[in-house]
């Protein structure tokens, strides 16, 4: 859920570079004017929509991580996986060396598997 986060940041990221460009072709006299103003148009929608739908998931993945005990573990997971920072640069920020901060971030991940899968168990019907 993290990962595909971050994946979705990056796909969104493209998204809009390649919408500048249309639209700054748009802009220019020459073939392809109409063409570029459409692709614009579409490129558009589908980044509202992948705007809509990162900003859920992200709402999701902070409830997610709320539930983890370790504040220390918490932030490790929000600054990579949200904020998409390296494991030097959350090194950096928390004080801490690189070496805790993967096992930060390797127990937290652990914790946060158990969680979900402990949820699923729970909403999942038992069989008589």
């Amino acid at each position: 859920m993290l990962e595909s986060y971050g994946e979705g940041l990056r796909a969104l990221d493209t998204l809009e570079r390649e919408l500048a460009v249309c639209r700054r072709r748009a802009k220019e006299d020459g073939d392809g004017v109409e063409r570029n103003a459409a692709r614009a148009e579409t490129l558009s929608r589908e980044a509202a929509t992948l705007r809509r739908r990162l900003y859920r998931r992200r709402r999701e993945a902070e409830a997610w991580l709320e539930r983890l005990p370790n504040g220390s573990e918490r932030r490790v997971l929000a600054l990579r996986y949200l904020n998409l920072l390296s494991y030097d640069e959350i090194s950096e920020i928390c004080y801490f060396s690189q070496r805790h901060v993967f096992r930060l971030h390797r127990r937290a991940v652990l914790r946060l598997q158990s969680l979900m899968e402990e949820e699923a168990r729970k909403a999942a019907p038992s069989l008589p």
